[in-house]
């Protein structure tokens, strides 16, 4: 099943694990080695919005994650 969620809809043009959570999902395999960039055209523009917004909650959850380690980090020495 999960292959299938991985692969790109020829009508969409994106993966069902992008069209429903707007990001592909990470496997094993993937955080030992990145897999090759293959740009994606998105003919739908809500799954180019959602994709958007999701990249940005990420980025931000990334930054104040990163902010918050470097204060308990300087903390603990």
């Amino acid at each position: 099943m999960s292959a299938y969620r991985m692969t790109v809809h020829s009508v969409t043009g994106v993966t069902p694990n992008m069209a429903m959570l707007g990001r592909e999902v990470l496997t094993p395999v993937t955080l030992i080695a990145q897999p090759p960039h293959e740009p994606v055209k998105l003919t739908v523009p809500y799954v180019t919005s959602f994709r958007n917004a999701m990249r940005e909650a990420h980025n931000r959850i990334r930054e104040s994650t990163n902010s918050v380690a470097r204060i308990q980090k300087s903390i603990v020495l």
